[in-house]
C-alpha cells in the first residue's frame, strides 16, 4: 500500500505535511480548497491533486502564476517521490511512503460507494470525463463531452445541463446535442431555487409535473427521479446547473447522498468551462495581434500608394487647380510672390481668412518648385491635440496605448517634396516648440523614440489668425513666428476684392458644370444676388453655392433663388441690425467700418439663431468655430 503526503514549506520550523487521502483535493485561497495557502500569489483555486490507484496527478486550474514542477510550468504533470512543486512563493514537496500493508477485508473508503461500490472504475471513469472535457474544441462540443460521459458514468437515463450565461438547457438525445429555453412554467421550478441557493435538489415521484421540469425535452420523458445540482465558478458566482434524471424511482437517492461526488461534477464543469473560455480568449488575442502584425506590414505600402494616387489626381487635375485670376492686376501680388517663394527654399507662411484660397496658393508654390514630388497636408483643426504628435511625426510600436505597430508620420511621407501645414495657429504650444526645431535643423524625433530622423521638404504654413495677436496672448511661441514670418503673403477677402466675384463665379461653373451641360450661364438676378452677398466664407462658400445653384437649377441659367443667398445678403443684414444701431449705407461709412458693423450684425443674429450655440452658429456662418471665437472676442460681442 502506497500512502501519499504532500509536505507544506519543506525544510522550514513552520513546515507541515498533510496525507493525501481523497482522490481529488484542491489547492488553493479559498475556503473551498482542501488544502488552503494564504500566500497572495495563490489563487483562489490554484491547483488540484488526483491521486489514482498507480499515480498522482498534478493539474493547474488556470491559476495567475502557474504551478511549476521542479522548476518547470506544467498544465498538468505526474508527480513522483520527492518532487517539489512550487505555487507562487510557496514550495511544497510530494512525498510517497509504502507501508506493505493491504487493505483490510471490508475496508470501503470508496468515494462513489453509495453508487456501485466499485472505487476503481468510477474512479477512472470520473478521470475521463475531465480528460475528455480538457480536449474539447469549442462549447457545444465541451457540453456534448460532459453530457455523455456522466451519463455513462452515473448510468442515467438522462443528463442535462443549463448555462446561466445564455439562458439555454442543454440535453443529449441519443448522440445529439439539442438546446432549448426555459418554458414559463419554470417560475415555480427548482432551477431558481437550486441558482439562489447553491444547493442541490433531490425530487422523486414527479409523474409530469411541468410546474417542476420547466423545459420541453423533459414533459414527455415519464421522470420519477430528479437531481438538480449547482454549478459555481472559482468566484463562487452561478454558472448554471446540472440535471440528473431517472426513470425509476430513488434511483438517484444515493448519488444524492455523496456530496463530494456533486462537488467533483460541479468542480469538472466549472473547471472545464472557465478552461475553454480562456482558451478561447487567448485564440482570440493571438488572432487580433496576428492581424494587426499583418497590418502593419501593409501600412507602409497604403500610405505610399494613397500619397501616390493623392499625387496623380494632383497632377491630373493640375490645370484645374491653378489659382485662377492669377493674369488680374488684384492677384498681381500673389503672382509675384508665388514666383519668388518657388525659388527660394524657406518657410511660407500664408495668412488670411477662411476661404481665400490659402491651399491653392500652397499648391501653386509647390508646382512651380517641386512638381511629381508628395504634397502633404495635415489640417491642426481636424485632429485631436493628443494625436496631432504621433500624425506629424510618427510613432514607435508601444510607445502607447494602441500602439501596436510602428507607423510614419506625415513629415516622413513628405521627404522631397513640401509640408504643408495648415491652420497653425491651432498648434499646441508643446507641439510648437518641436516644430521649430524641425525649420531650424530639419531634425525630428517619432513618438517613443530617442534616434533622430532628417527631413528634406519644403514647408508651407497657413493660418487665419493673427499670429502677433496670438503671441501677445501667449498661445504662440514668438521665436517660432519670427522664424515662419520670412516669406509671409496676406490673402484677402471678397469683400476686400468684390472685383472677382463674378469672375470666379463664372470659372467655378465652367468647372463643376462639364457634367450639367443644360445649365451654362447666370441670370442677371444671380449676378446681382452674387454681388450683393457678403461671403463671409469667401472663395470656399463661392464656390459651394455655384455647386448649389447647379443643383437646383432647372433652366438653361441658374437663378437668384438657385444659389439661395437670401439669407445671407447684404440686404437681408440690414434686417439683422439692433433697432436703432445704424445700417451701413453706401458712402456713410467707409469700407473697413462698414465691414465690422456687418460682421456683427450677422454674428449677432447667427447666434439669436442657435440660442447662443457658437458651433451652430459657425455652421450658419460657413466659417470654423475657431474663426467665430476669435471675432466674437475681437468684436467683444455679449
Amino acid at each position: 500500500m502506497t500512502r501519499r503526503f504532500l509536505v507544506i514549506g519543506p525544510d522550514t520550523p513552520s513546515g507541515r505535511e498533510v496525507e493525501l487521502t481523497e482522490p481529488f483535493t484542491q489547492i488553493g485561497r479559498s475556503e473551498e480548497a482542501a488544502i488552503r495557502l494564504s500566500s497572495p500569489g495563490i489563487s483562489a483555486l490554484h491547483a488540484s491533486l488526483l491521486v489514482k490507484p498507480d499515480k498522482t496527478l498534478i493539474v493547474d486550474l488556470d491559476s495567475t502564476n502557474g504551478t511549476f514542477v521542479n522548476g518547470k510550468k506544467v498544465k498538468n504533470a505526474e508527480l513522483r517521490n520527492g518532487d517539489e512543486i512550487r505555487l507562487a512563493d510557496t514550495r511544497l514537496r510530494y512525498r510517497e511512503e509504502r507501508t506493505g500493508a493491504s487493505m483490510e477485508p471490508g475496508h470501503t473508503a470508496t468515494l462513489f460507494s453509495p453508487v456501485t461500490g466499485e472505487k476503481a472504475s468510477r474512479l477512472e471513469a470520473l478521470y475521463a470525463v475531465l480528460d475528455s472535457a480538457l480536449l474539447a474544441k469549442d462549447r457545444s462540443d465541451l457540453i456534448k463531452v460532459l453530457l455523455y460521459e456522466i451519463r455513462r458514468l452515473l448510468d442515467l437515463d438522462l443528463c442535462g445541463l443549463f448555462l446561466a450565461d445564455t439562458a439555454l438547457f442543454h440535453v443529449l438525445e441519443g448522440e445529439e446535442l439539442k438546446s432549448e429555453s426555459r418554458t414559463e412554467s419554470i417560475s415555480a421550478s427548482v432551477l431558481e431555487k437550486v441558482l439562489s441557493t447553491g444547493s442541490a435538489v433531490f425530487l422523486e415521484h414527479i409523474g409530469n409535473d411541468s410546474a417542476v421540469l420547466g423545459f420541453h425535452s423533459l414533459l414527455n420523458f415519464k421522470i420519477q427521479s430528479l437531481l438538480c445540482v449547482p454549478v459555481r465558478g472559482a468566484g463562487g458566482a452561478p454558472l448554471g446547473a446540472l440535471y440528473c434524471v431517472s426513470r425509476r424511482k430513488a434511483e438517484l437517492d444515493m448519488i444524492h447522498g455523496d456530496r463530494l461526488l456533486l462537488k467533483a461534477f460541479s468542480s469538472i464543469i466549472s473547471l472545464s468551462l472557465e478552461n475553454l473560455s480562456r482558451r478561447e480568449k487567448d485564440r482570440e488575442q493571438a488572432r487580433d495581434l496576428e492581424r494587426k502584425k499583418q497590418e502593419s506590414r501593409f501600412i507602409p505600402v497604403l500610405s505610399r500608394l494613397r500619397l501616390e494616387k493623392e499625387n496623380l489626381a494632383f497632377k491630373q487635375g493640375a490645370a484645374e487647380q491653378e489659382l485662377f485670376g492669377l493674369d488680374r492686376p488684384e492677384y498681381r501680388p500673389l503672382t509675384d510672390f508665388v514666383d519668388r517663394a518657388s525659388k527660394a527654399d524657406l518657410p511660407v507662411l500664408l495668412a488670411g481668412p477662411t476661404g481665400t484660397g490659402k491651399t491653392a496658393a500652397a499648391h501653386a508654390i509647390h508646382r512651380k518648385s517641386r512638381l511629381g514630388r508628395p504634397f502633404t497636408v495635415i489640417d491642426c483643426t481636424t485632429i485631436p491635440s493628443e494625436l496631432l504628435e504621433s500624425e506629424l511625426f510618427g510613432h514607435e510600436k508601444g510607445a502607447f496605448t494602441g500602439a501596436h505597430a510602428k507607423r510614419q508620420g506625415k513629415v516622413a511621407l513628405s521627404e522631397g517634396g513640401t509640408l504643408f501645414l495648415d491652420e497653425i495657429g491651432e498648434l499646441p504650444l508643446n507641439l510648437q516648440a518641436k516644430l521649430l526645431r524641425l525649420i531650424e535643423t530639419g531634425e525630428y524625433e517619432p513618438v517613443g523614440s530617442l534616434k533622430k530622423e532628417k527631413l528634406c521638404a519644403r514647408l508651407i504654413f497657413a493660418t487665419n489668425r493673427d499670429l502677433k495677436a496670438e503671441v501677445k496672448a501667449g498661445r504662440f511661441r514668438e521665436d517660432l513666428y519670427f522664424r515662419l514670418n520670412v516669406l509671409q503673403f496676406r490673402l484677402s477677402s471678397l469683400c476686400e476684392n468684390p472685383g472677382l466675384i463674378l469672375p470666379l463665379a463664372g470659372h467655378f461653373l465652367e468647372i463643376h458644370g462639364r457634367k450639367t451641360r443644360a445649365v451654362k450661364a447666370f441670370s442677371e438676378k444671380a449676378k446681382e444676388a452674387l454681388l450683393a452677398h457678403a461671403w463671409p466664407g469667401n472663395i470656399r462658400e463661392l464656390e459651394n453655392a455655384v455647386l448649389r445653384g447647379l443643383f437646383h437649377g432647372t433652366g438653361g441659367t441658374i437663378e437668384a433663388e438657385d444659389l439661395a443667398l437670401s439669407d445671407y445678403s447684404i440686404q437681408g443684414a440690414r434686417a439683422a441690425f439692433p433697432e436703432g444701431a445704424d445700417a451701413p449705407e453706401t458712402g456713410g461709412l467707409d469700407l473697413k467700418e462698414a465691414r465690422e458693423k456687418l460682421d456683427v450684425s450677422y454674428i449677432r443674429r447667427a447666434l439669436a439663431l442657435t440660442e447662443r450655440n457658437v458651433s451652430k452658429a459657425a455652421r450658419v456662418l460657413h466659417i470654423s468655430r475657431n474663426s467665430l471665437i476669435d471675432l466674437i472676442r475681437k468684436y467683444k460681442i455679449q
